[in-house]
């Protein structure tokens, strides 16, 4: 019996991500609001009723696929902000390539539908999605703090740096491709030199140069 209701559990797993995927391929098609609970139903081969044994609504699947990807995210970046050890430098260098190169993972709708579609979720699934972010922003927050205090970094506005470094690299995920000139390692390196040049200390002596920074990771 235990056996079975596992099998029950893990068959459910996989149905209810295949919801997730062919309604995040619609929503990206056709708009959320076009998209219908029919439409959805239609592309994953069964009928409407069928979807409500996983979702609620329309809207719920939407949140799905946010909360999906953003708590993904979440969970790669988090250890950076309990990690007291590794220089802020190194870690915000962490940040930024850990986070793009997960977006560049994942298919550009879904990115998109992440960045752009908090305002089609309920009160109370904006809320959730919104706490879930803030646990992004407070590790960055963290590690920019401990960067200006240790003097890594110029006497910058830690909120506006911020909110500046995600939507860089979301953005930046929006047009690369993986068939492009560079790949996502390279490109996310870009990112990490134009954001530190622009935070570091002016005093060149009291900086980490950023051609003397190793081209490994310090995760």
């Amino acid at each position: 019996m235990r056996r079975r209701e596992q099998r029950d559990q893990a068959g459910s797993l996989i149905r209810k991500s295949r919801v997730l995927e062919k309604a995040e391929a619609l929503f990206w098609q056709k708009g959320y609001e076009s998209t219908t609970i029919k439409d959805i139903a239609s592309a994953c081969g069964c009928r409407p009723a069928n979807i409500y044994n996983y979702f609620k609504s329309k809207e719920d699947i939407l949140y799905g696929v946010i909360n999906d990807i953003t708590s993904q995210a979440v969970d790669l970046v988090k250890p950076l902000g309990e990690d007291e050890t590794t220089s802020p430098v190194q870690l915000l260098r962490s940040l930024i390539k850990t986070h793009f190169r997960f977006l560049a993972s994942m298919k550009q709708t879904i990115v998109f539908i992440t960045d752009t579609g908090l305002r089609d979720l309920s009160p109370e699934h904006r809320r959730a999605i919104i706490s879930l972010r803030k646990t992004y922003d407070d590790v960055l927050l963290k590690i920019l703090r401990r960067g200006r205090k240790s003097g890594d970094f110029a006497d910058i506005d830690e909120r506006i740096v911020g909110y500046l470094i995600p939507s860089l690299i979301v953005r930046s995920n929006v047009w690369f491709s993986a068939k492009g000139r560079l790949t996502a390692e390279e490109i996310s390196d870009i990112i990490f030199r134009l954001v530190y040049l622009g935070i570091k200390p002016r005093n060149d002596s009291a900086a980490y140069a950023v051609d003397r920074l190793p081209a490994s990771d310090a995760s």
